[in-house]
């Protein structure tokens, strides 16, 4: 077995404890389910698409971020698990690889990240025997990405070519997100701005939270196809807009932070 770990510890990052990882999928799936409408958009679209209507109302864009994930679970055997890590073909030279054993689970962790870069990606990596039968495995992966919106080629190479990794999620798996900021001389309170991100995005509200300083916002918007089922409610956009005071070291700014299908970071 050592030589087959050998053989593919290349190409996956840590992102989260093993623990964190495990919860993730377990609370996700227990709460989301998805529609069976899959998305037509590629993840490269939809961003430039969130990126545009982002400026056109006056928010600068900051950063945008993907998260993917995938939970494989019934291989039948070691070599028939190791065949479908083979078939995402792990080959990043540029991604630095660290390979952990935690009892009878395996990780592999790899990140990509240059100072002089606009693009950061991580992958991590999770393989454990099934608790249902020690001759069967289960694969967690989890893939992070986060650029500047206005991205050079070799961004969008590394991110969106057909042989990137994140190529290997099924479009219900990945999740989109851009923050950004509007100054202080041009915002609106935060309820206002949260109606013109709903309207700048066609969006119908299906539940929101609403306090004096911030405002979230879950939606369904036409603009794309991918969709989750909250509540017995469809959405695939959700927005959160904040009011910064001085203290908070943006100058009494107000942050935005729209996310499709949901906004996988807090808020």
């Amino acid at each position: 077995m050592g030589r087959n770990w050998q053989s593919l510890a290349v190409a996956c990052t840590v992102i989260f404890m093993i623990t964190t990882l495990l919860s993730g999928f377990k609370e996700a799936e227990g709460s989301l389910s998805h529609s069976t409408v899959k998305s037509q958009q590629s993840p490269q679209h939809i961003i430039t698409l969130m990126d545009k209507k982002l400026s056109d109302i006056g928010v600068m864009t900051n950063r945008a971020h993907i998260y993917a994930r995938s939970h494989q679970t019934g291989f039948e055997s070691y070599d028939e698990m190791m065949k479908y890590l083979e078939n995402w073909n792990l080959t990043d030279d540029d991604m630095n690889t660290i390979r952990n054993k935690v009892n009878s689970s395996k990780k592999w962790n790899g990140t990509f990240s240059e100072q002089k870069s606009s693009y950061t990606k991580k992958t991590s990596i999770f393989i454990q025997p099934m608790t249902s039968s020690k001759d069967q495995y289960e694969v967690y992966t989890i893939y992070e990405a986060s650029f500047l919106p206005i991205s050079t080629k070799d961004t969008a190479f590394h991110l969106f070519s057909k042989n990137a990794l994140l190529n290997n999620y099924d479009p219900a798996d990945i999740f989109l997100r851009i923050e950004g900021t509007v100054s202080e001389n041009d915002a609106l309170n935060v309820q206002q701005m949260g109606q013109k991100l709903m309207d700048t995005f066609s969006a119908q509200v299906v539940e929101e939270v609403q306090e004096d300083n911030f405002v979230s916002l879950s939606a369904l918007t036409p603009h794309w196809n991918n969709k989750l089922i909250t509540n017995g409610q469809e959405m695939n956009l959700q927005a959160a807009v904040r009011q910064l005071d001085y203290n908070e070291g943006l100058g009494g700014k107000t942050t935005v932070t729209i996310g499709t299908p949901l906004i996988t970071t807090e808020y």
